[in-house]
């Protein structure tokens, strides 16, 4: 399991500063069965304004990161469930 997440400047204002991020949470496993080795990835990202409050930002973003996590473990169940080994 590979896993990576990453924080992305998407919109700046006419300073320069960012205003809009993308959060994106990526995990990469390889699956090795009898049969195979299966390699499959699982992506979720969200869009975000910043907020001036760098400590209610770094909040927000720690649990936006839950989420995403959450929303990922779930894809990989249902996966493993439906798979056909």
């Amino acid at each position: 399991i590979n896993s990576n997440f990453s924080k992305n400047s998407i919109i700046k204002d006419k300073k320069g500063n960012t205003t809009n991020y993308e959060l994106i949470a990526e995990i990469n496993l390889t699956i090795e069965t009898n049969k195979k080795n299966q390699n499959i990835s699982f992506v979720e990202s969200l869009k975000i304004e910043k907020n001036n409050d760098n400590f209610e930002q770094v909040k927000y973003e720690n649990k936006i990161k839950k989420n995403l996590s959450k929303i990922i473990a779930n894809k990989i169940i249902f996966y493993l469930k439906n798979s056909q080994w």
